[in-house]
Formats: structure tokens, sequence, C-alpha cells
């Protein structure tokens, strides 16, 4: 491999600037006003980024928007690649870590892709860089699919335009110019584990994946046991201090167990309703008269159990998660295993919880309407000022732009009301939807609220 700067995967990138300059650029894709796209600088931002803070998906898209756009195919072979090396090899630990966000992220690729491609003209000549391009699209589709996600991130369809933009090629009339073309069975073909970036005017970047790296080998040696005399105080004292030692760990045991037992009474499964087919199995088994002497007793306590859920707090899962690892946290301070199991359950309602930067939406929304009105009212009443159609639909696209990143659940609530009165069935990924919003908001709220046990 060629000498350049290695780089590896990286976090979340939201605190560089070129990630805001980068923001900001890519912003104008979907202005109103339709400002030109600056892709070199982008393609610079990226790679700044790169170099400061490793490789993540978002950057990842977005060089390669700017790649294709600047290099045709050869970019979007190294960009395609690029992320396909992310999504196969980094996916575990990959940036941004919500499932949902990747999702759109990719279906956003895929959807810019395509519109980019109607502006291509590829010939003859240009097959082996499509079956370079192909192989990348397909292996990411792969990886996908072993996630039952590919279906949502619809790159398949770009896979498929590549490959019948592929075939027309191959039928081209025979007496024009041809060169060597590895045959299509090569989009089958892995792709590297880690390759070199283009940089210019400065030395190349060398992605390399975070990856185990074997360990020394070990060999053990089993030494003979030394042989000792036997002598038989010897022995007589090891017998004595052995039943002695048996006795205190007797009554060690019982301690032990009986703590051990006193811990395990927390953790235990909770209790779910029997399924159908089980409360088909009683009803069978039990006739009318045994049913009717069981029923008081269980009445009763299905009631006292109804109004115990009634009382809960919606983060009760939360609390008593809390709960459970703060006594043994207090019982074993120093354990490293229970404090890797804390970090563990931090990061992932952290993973789950709804960004902090969905929740201004609604806010920035108001306060953007807010600042309009003012102006418009300063307007009506100075003669000979005015405001003009751009400037106006600007503002308005600025109010529009954090509604539209992040809808409300309520306006989710609405949509799948609106499906139960006019469809036989809801959509189902309107309905995963709102139930992802609802765990979201729910470990957002979590994190937000004092701890409690319980």
């Amino acid at each position: 491999m060629t000498n350049g700067h290695r780089i590896g995967t990286g976090g979340d990138p939201r605190g560089f600037a070129e990630f805001t300059a980068l923001h900001e650029e890519l912003g104008k894709l979907h202005h109103p006003a339709r400002p030109d796209m600056d892709w070199q600088r982008i393609e610079q931002l990226c790679l700044g980024l790169f170099r400061q803070n490793g490789v993540e998906l978002q950057t990842a898209i977005n060089f390669t928007l700017a790649r294709i756009r600047l290099a045709g195919l050869a970019g979007l072979c190294e960009g395609i690649e690029l992320i396909a090396t992310l999504v196969n090899h980094q996916w575990a630990v990959l940036w941004p870590r919500q499932t949902h966000t990747r999702v759109a992220l990719l279906a956003g690729l895929s959807e810019q892709l395509q519109q980019v491609w109607r502006m291509f003209h590829v010939d003859y000549g240009d097959l082996a860089l499509l079956y370079r391009a192909g192989r990348g699209v397909e292996s990411i589709c792969d990886a996908l699919r072993s996630l039952e996600l590919s279906h949502l991130c619809k790159l398949d369809l770009f896979r498929r335009t590549l490959n019948n933009t592929a075939l027309r090629l191959e039928n081209i009339d025979d007496s024009l110019p041809k060169r060597d073309i590895p045959p299509s069975a090569g989009m089958q073909a892995q792709l590297p584990a880690s390759f070199s970036i283009a940089a210019a005017d400065s030395e190349p970047l060398i992605y390399v994946p975070h990856g185990k790296k074997p360990g020394p080998r070990r060999i053990q040696v089993d030494h003979a046991p030394p042989r000792w005399k036997a002598w038989q105080g010897l022995i007589a004292g090891i017998s004595l201090s052995a039943m002695a030692f048996g006795g205190y760990m007797f009554f060690q045991a019982s301690a032990v167990d009986s703590l051990k037992q006193t811990l395990l009474a927390t953790v235990q499964p909770l209790p779910a309703p029997l399924s159908p087919s089980r409360i088909m199995s009683l009803e069978q088994d039990y006739p009318p008269s045994e049913r009717a002497q069981a029923k008081p007793g269980i009445t009763q306590a299905t009631r006292e159990r109804l109004d115990q859920i009634a009382h809960l707090s919606p983060l009760w899962a939360h609390h008593h998660g809390d709960g459970l690892l703060a006594q043994a946290r207090q019982l074993w301070p120093y354990s490293e295993e229970i404090n890797a199991m804390a970090s563990g359950w931090q990061r992932q309602r952290l993973a789950n919880a709804t960004p902090e930067e969905e929740l201004t939406g609604f806010s920035l929304a108001q306060t953007r309407l807010k600042q309009l009105e003012q102006q418009l009212n300063a307007l009506e009443q100075s003669k000979g000022r005015y405001m003009t159609v751009s400037a106006l639909k600007s503002a308005v696209f600025a109010i529009q732009q954090p509604l539209h990143r992040t809808l409300p659940l309520e306006e989710l609530l609405r949509q799948y009301h609106e499906q139960t009165q006019n469809e036989a069935e809801p959509s189902p990924i309107l309905r995963q939807q709102i139930e992802r919003r609802f765990s979201e908001l729910l470990n957002r709220f979590a994190l937000m609220s004092p701890r409690q046990a319980g």
C-alpha cells in the first residue's frame, strides 16, 4: 500500500467547524432559490473531517456526492467503496448510532445518485468503472439484506440501474472498438477492507477500519510437581486444618447463599400473561366447577395488579434498570465488569434517545415565525420599504426546515388515525415510526429526569 496519512473510523463530527460549514453548503440543495453548489469546497470539507475525526457514514455519503460530480464514474467508485467498507466492517460502531438515521441517510444517498445518474452519459469504455461501482453497491446491499434493512435503504434501485446500463453497453454493435472488460460475473468479487482516498495538494488518506489484531501466541509449559516427603505429623496437621477450614467454609457458603438469594429475587424475569394456547389448555384441563372456585382469588389479584400497572410511571423500566445497577455498584464499587455494564446501559439509552437537536425544531420554527411577523409589522409601518418575494420565500423556507426535519409525534398519530379511518390496514412503516418515536422520547425524558430506584 502507498504511504499516506492513516485514518480510522470516526465518531460524532458535529463538534468540528468543518461539519458546520458542510451543513450550510449542503443546505443549498433544498433552498428554493437553488444557489450554485461548490462541490470542490464540499469535497475539501469532507477530507478535513476525515483527517481530524475519521470516517463516519454521513460525511462519507457527502464525500460520495461530491466525488461523483467532480470525477464522474471514478469518483462514484471511490465513494461507494468507502461506504461499503463502513457498512460491511463497522456497522456495530458506526456513527450515527441510531439505525433509523442510518437508513434515512442511505435512502437519501440512493435518491441523490438516481438524480445525478440521469445527467450521466456513459459509453462502452466506461464498463470497467460500471462493474467496479456495481460491486460496491452490491456489497452494501448484501450487508443491508443481512440486517433486513435493504428494502428501507432503496439502494437496490440504483444497483439495478447500474446493471441495466452495463447490459445495454454489452449489447452495443460489435463493429465498434471495444476494450478488454472484465466479465459481469466480477460483480460478485469482494471489496478490499482498506484503501487510499486521493486528496488534492496533500498526501493521500488511507482508511483502515478498526479491527482486532491477533495477539501473540501463548505456549503453556506444565512443570512437574515437586516431590514431598510424607511426614505423618504434617499429614495430621493438614487434616485438622482441612476440617476446621471445611467448617468455616460451610457457614460462609450459607451466608453467601443467603446474600445471593436476596439479590437474585430482584432480577427475576417479569411475569407475563399466558399464551392463548396455554389458556385453551387450562380451559380443557379444568372443568367449570374448579375454575369457579379459583375465580375470586384470581379476580382480586388481577384487580390489584391492574391498579399497580395504572400507577406505574412511563419511565418505570428506566428507573428499574437504574436501581438494579445502583445496588450492584454499591455492593461492588470497584468491579470493572459492573462499571462496564453501567456504562453500556447509559450508552444504550443515549443511542436510543431522541437527539437533542431534534427537540429544538418546533421552538426554532416559532422563533423564526415571530421574527418574520415583526419584520412584516415594521415594513407595514414604514412607507417606502418592502420585502421581495425571494426574501419572503427564503424566510418561509427557514421556518419550514426545522418542522420538516422532525415531524411532531402528534402529527404522526394524526396520520395514523386518518389511515385507520380510510384504509383497512394502517401502514406498518408508520406504526413502527410512531413506536420508535415514543421509545426515543421516553429515553430522552429518562436521561433528563432525576434517577430513581424502583
